[in-house]
């Protein structure tokens, strides 16, 4: 039941996490995207 507990907790940050990554490389693929627009 503990052990399940941590998994789901792990598994959750984890999740958490990787969005955040994938929002900050969306971010910065658009500023890249901006630049040249502007170029």
């Amino acid at each position: 039941m503990r052990r399940t507990a941590y998994m789901a907790k792990t598994a959750l940050n984890r999740w958490k996490s990787r969005e955040i990554c994938l929002k900050t490389n969306r971010n910065y693929y658009n500023s890249i995207v901006k630049k040249f627009l502007l170029i």
